[in-house]
């Protein structure tokens, strides 16, 4: 189980109830996988933190720059960003453990049962119903790519959510820069320079570029 925690910006009111809902079923997919234990929140803290990457407006309605993304750091409304970041990964409930705690690489046939998790959380937050169904949107989409070699659905560009670029951004600077039981974490300025890298396959360059503003 993941270790007690401060509360996550937002967290008041119905929003309390929702948010401790979604760390339960995050405290059950980090007993399945303990080497990732307390994975989502570290998304949370990278997403939409104090430091995190909390510009969903500024993004899709104005022209980035630093100043104005530090204006929606303080200011910006998370909450879809926040659920997906904890729940994104939620669908590995339903993947078979020993293919989720694989310590070296899987093959053919394991990435395809791996890469249905996103389309399994869905389901899952879709039976919750209401606000988590939108929060499953993000998640089936958490895994796409910006030129269109992601999945589950193949989409590209600005069809992906824009919640869902900013959780994958995220993830992937995440996973990076920690240590797993199959290799060291990365220091923080190789997985940014990593992130550049892939921006405009990979990763909405837009959202690298806010992201490494706020953690470079």
């Amino acid at each position: 189980m993941s270790p007690t925690r401060p509360p996550v910006h937002g967290e008041t009111g119905g929003g309390c109830q929702k948010l401790a809902m979604a760390r339960i079923e995050e405290d059950v997919v980090d007993a399945r996988t303990p080497a990732e234990g307390g994975e989502a929140e570290r998304h949370v803290d990278v997403a939409v933190g104090d430091r995190g990457c909390q510009c969903r407006a500024r993004l899709e309605d104005r022209a980035w720059s630093p100043a104005a993304l530090e204006d929606d750091l303080a200011n910006g409304d998370g909450d879809v960003s926040e659920f997906a970041a904890l729940l994104h990964g939620v669908g590995k409930i339903a993947v078979p453990k020993e293919i989720v705690n694989k310590p070296g690489k899987l093959d053919d046939r394991e990435w395809a049962i791996i890469r249905t998790h996103t389309l399994e959380g869905q389901k899952m937050l879709e039976r919750v119903g209401g606000f988590m169904s939108e929060v499953g949107e993000i998640v089936r989409a958490s895994h796409e790519r910006w030129d269109g070699g992601g999945y589950p659905d193949g989409l590209r560009g600005g069809a992906i959510p824009l919640e869902a670029r900013i959780v994958s951004c995220c993830d992937a600077f995440n996973a990076m820069t920690t240590t797993r039981s199959y290799r060291r974490a990365m220091p923080v300025s190789a997985a940014l320079a990593e992130l550049i890298d892939n921006a405009g396959t990979q990763f909405d360059p837009r959202v690298v570029d806010a992201l490494v503003q706020v953690v470079g």
